[in-house]
């Protein structure tokens, strides 16, 4: 009975070791998606291969307005970096994000850029960000206030939080919340949400969408339509593939964001998005028409 015992408990170690490890393995994995994805963005500027930023590392004051400034500003390098009181060469967002009224010192001219930033402020800087500052302070202001704004706006959807401040997984949770919040705009009547520009549209020119990615370059899921090795289609609409390499998603459903300056579309990001791959043998395909395979699968169904 004890060796039984034994051998159950072995196994539901074992168990519980490969489940973590698949675990540690998938969520590595939408990290490493998710810093291409604000890379490509230039919200991040992070090299994987360089630095020691993981999922479950947190994120610093200083890092945080690094990349709440990149979002405003598209001109971050220009940003002053002299050092002042507690600030270095490299807080050059704190240095920003003070200079337009949203980042403040302790009181003491101290910004402890390298001090774990905490949920409500990060809320705050985003708030402001979005212009929602007013909104916020009318209904109760720092803490509260900002907090029920975040609730309201979904900004903290999907996170994990056990503590208050936020690991890199958090991070992106919260920027893909963020990216797609409507920002508040002034009017002659007071503050007005609008409902047709995102965060992201406002500082960046860039809009995200879903849809099936039919044709890229060369590569179609039709005959060669002729589109010439610069364009994708994807759900009907022509965009210039820019610097995106998209050819491996050819008949997928793909997210994907562009930028629409100067009259054209031009990708910025092309990733799968909730796609079940599979696998058709050429003798097992009956017949293709209207852009639908007709194939035998396994248990001898069309």
């Amino acid at each position: 009975m004890k060796k039984i015992i034994s051998i159950a408990a072995a196994a539901a170690i074992i168990t519980g070791i490969f489940s973590m490890r698949a675990f540690a393995a998938e969520e590595n994995a939408e990290f490493d998606k998710n810093v291409s994805k604000y890379n490509a963005l230039e919200i991040t500027d992070i090299d994987i291969s360089q630095t020691s930023v993981k999922p479950d590392v947190y994120v610093t004051r200083s890092e945080f307005a690094d990349i709440a400034a990149r979002l405003m500003y598209a001109d971050f390098k220009s940003i002053s970096d002299e050092p002042t009181g507690d600030l270095g060469k490299n807080d050059k967002g704190i240095i920003y994000l003070h200079s337009v009224g949203i980042m403040n010192g302790n009181g003491n001219g101290e910004y402890e850029p390298d001090r774990n930033i905490k949920i409500t402020e990060a809320v705050k800087i985003l708030s402001a960000a979005a212009g929602y500052t007013a909104a916020a302070e009318a209904d109760g202001g720092f803490k509260e206030g900002y907090m029920g704004l975040a609730s309201r706006l979904g900004l903290l959807d999907g996170t994990s939080l056990t503590t208050d401040e936020i690991t890199y997984s958090d991070l992106f949770k919260i920027l893909d919340n963020f990216i797609e919040t409507n920002v508040m705009e002034k009017t002659s009547s007071g503050y007005t949400a609008n409902d047709t520009v995102t965060a992201l549209e406002k500082y960046k020119k860039i809009r995200r969408a879903t849809g099936i990615e039919e044709t890229c370059g060369a590569a179609s899921i039709y005959s060669y339509d002729g589109k010439g090795k610069d364009t994708a289609v994807i759900d009907g609409e022509e965009f210039n593939i820019g610097e995106v390499d998209c050819s491996d998603y050819v008949g997928m459903r793909v997210e994907y964001y562009y930028s629409y300056a100067d009259d054209e579309n031009i990708l910025v990001y092309v990733s799968p998005y909730k796609n079940r791959t599979v696998t058709i043998m050429h003798p097992d395909i009956i017949s293709f028409e209207n852009g639908e395979y007709t194939y035998q699968a396994e248990n001898s169904k069309q």
